[in-house]
């Protein structure tokens, strides 16, 4: 399996892509400005109809909602609870694996994380992780110990704790302590930083001005690596490979120093630090994704006093163009983007708080793969787009002649993971989304098989 899937790989620079771009623009769209104090935002397929909805939580309300994407991005608000006692955070994944989108939260003065188990009729039942969070301000969700279920972490700033909850596969936790010295504990976000295998956790630590890294030996045991010890109240983390070399960088932001940055991985977790920008007033976001379609990683970023949301242009050499989305999201809070309009192009959403608005800034740049012809001359498997991607993507393909497709997920080993679809086609162009279904960060492939035809591409789950 592995050697004819590498066979594949090499034989798919013989495959064309014809792309065409412009200039990026976004178009402001307010999805709601009824969620008092937003506090943070984050897209998926709720519903499991092909679109990305999108959720908030709100802080003053204690609301966890959805709004439901009718496919013409018209939203339909859905309240899933209003019992999270200052709701800070909402993340989104299949936790209990019934292949439907499952919500999770966190609230700081409950000291709660929750998750909120779908029916796969979008009926939501609440279940409580924990009471004991002490200030929870972050929830994330991942494998963590490479078991096959979603287990959960948490930062939680009343007891400078990062910790994880392990799922024994029927949705009980059992906590445990990364570590209760990140003073000041704000944000947490999970990858496989050092490319050994398992998923190593990023938080940041406000009060004591530091971005760290905690080690997975692959058993669960964590090292605690200092990345930033030098920005004044660091407050958002994420990853991404930025610079396109193959291992995975480090983007933060800073409070006090209105800072944007990004640390450099040298392959071997040795990081040089970035500056993207050091006029963000009061920055607490931060995203990355590749904005305009040319194949590298771009930039995003919130600030609050500004009330600006920001991307960076990536030039391919890890040099940066800063453009404006908005200087209107008041008191910015939370950054997210995918695809909200299924027209390939990663548009950016945004949760500010003193204007109670969650919005999406709808780019209108044409990316991807032009429209193709109604009778393909060939078959033909394109790249999946957004990529890296979370929680969904969009893999479209061609079919020459009506006849059985199938479409599977594997591993980089080559192992089986997933089949997405499995049944006759029509000739013609089709494009299916795919939703990770609780998979790990890292790097996948999509192989299809149509008769004598077989291709394979990469795609990365980024979260």
């Amino acid at each position: 399996m592995k050697i004819s899937i590498l066979k594949t790989i090499i034989g798919l620079s013989l495959i064309l892509q014809t792309q065409a771009y412009s200039q990026n623009q976004f178009v402001t769209h307010a999805i709601t400005t009824d969620a008092n104090r937003a506090s943070s935002v984050y897209a998926a397929d709720v519903d499991s109809d092909g679109d990305m909805d999108v959720l908030s939580a709100s802080y003053f309300d204690d609301k966890i909602a959805w709004y439901e994407n009718d496919g013409q991005q018209n939203f339909n608000t859905h309240v899933i609870s209003l019992e999270a006692d200052w709701a800070l955070s909402v993340f989104a994944i299949d936790v209990d694996g019934d292949q439907d989108i499952d919500i999770l939260s966190a609230s700081s003065r409950d000291h709660k994380i929750a998750w909120y188990e779908n029916d796969g009729q979008s009926n939501f039942t609440i279940h409580i992780v924990t009471t004991e969070a002490s200030g929870a301000n972050t929830v994330f969700a991942v494998d963590l110990d490479d078991d096959g279920d979603t287990d959960i972490l948490s930062a939680s700033r009343g007891d400078n704790t990062i910790a994880w909850y392990e799922n024994d596969g029927e949705q009980n936790f059992l906590k445990h302590d990364i570590t209760t010295g990140a003073e000041g504990a704000g944000a947490v976000f999970s990858i496989d930083l050092d490319s050994d295998g398992d998923m190593d956790v990023l938080s940041t630590a406000g009060d004591e001005d530091k971005v760290a890294w905690h080690e997975n030996d692959g058993e669960e045991n964590f090292s605690t690596h200092n990345i930033v010890t030098t920005l004044n109240f660091p407050n958002s983390v994420y990853a991404a490979d930025i610079d396109d070399d193959g291992d995975i960088d480090v983007l933060t932001t800073s409070w006090y120093n209105h800072t944007v940055m990004w640390c450099e991985n040298d392959g071997e977790t040795n990081f040089t630090h970035h500056v993207l920008s050091d006029s963000a007033i009061n920055a607490t976001s931060v995203y990355a994704g590749d904005i305009n379609g040319d194949g590298d990683m771009d930039v995003i970023s919130a600030s609050n006093s500004d009330h600006e949301i920001v991307w960076f242009e990536n030039n391919g050499q890890a040099s940066f163009t800063p453009h404006q989305i908005t200087n209107e999201a008041y008191n910015a809070e939370s950054i997210y983007a995918n695809d909200v309009d299924s027209d390939g192009d990663l548009d950016v959403l945004s949760a500010s708080s003193a204007d109670f608005k969650i919005a999406w800034y709808e780019n209108t740049q044409i990316t991807g793969i032009d429209e193709m012809q109604p009778r393909p001359t060939e078959n033909c498997l394109a790249q999946n787009y957004p990529n890296p991607f979370n929680p969904s993507t969009r893999i479209a393909f061609e079919v020459q002649e009506a006849g059985p497709v199938r479409l599977d997920i594997f591993d980089i080993q080559g192992r089986h993971i997933y089949t997405v679809l499995d049944k006759e086609m029509s000739a013609g162009h089709h494009d299916i989304a795919f939703n990770n279904h609780g998979l790990a960060s890292g790097v996948y492939l999509y192989r299809i098989e149509m008769g004598d035809f077989v291709a394979a591409r990469k795609m990365v789950v980024s979260k």
